[in-house]
């Protein structure tokens, strides 16, 4: 019996295993072992999160350019993006290289100023 997807992004199926986020939270409280806080847990395993869609996405993109259908699957500590159909070896290293290219252009978005917020001048002294 194939495993249902829990979302869609796009019309894209996206299914979490339990252990993605296992595994993730542990990390994240291996990384900040002295101060364990749960926002900051949290907050590491929401980042990992996004950007493993944004990574699995950019692979999935590039399989439907292709005409593939994509299936992505977050399990343990990373992401699986699969595709029910053919591709030429060219196709293959195009929809391998997406998933790290999708994580730059995102780095790019941010980096010139998209998505941040306005910053208030500095006060004077008056």
């Amino acid at each position: 019996m194939a495993k249902r997807s829990h979302f869609r992004i796009g019309g894209i199926p996206v299914r979490v295993e339990l252990y993605f986020f296992v595994i993730i939270g542990i990390l994240a409280y291996e990384f900040n072992i002295q101060d364990p806080k749960p926002a900051y847990i949290l907050g590491f395993v929401g980042i990992a999160f996004v950007s493993v869609v944004v990574h699995e996405l950019g692979h999935a993109v590039a399989f439907r350019i292709f005409g593939v259908d994509p299936h992505i699957t977050l399990v343990g500590m990373g992401g699986l993006t699969t595709g029910s159909g053919r591709l030429t070896p060219r196709q293959h290293i195009i929809v391998s290289l997406a998933g790290p290219l999708s994580a730059l252009v995102l780095f790019g978005l941010r980096r010139c100023g998209c998505g941040t917020r306005a910053r208030s001048p500095p006060p004077t002294a008056g």
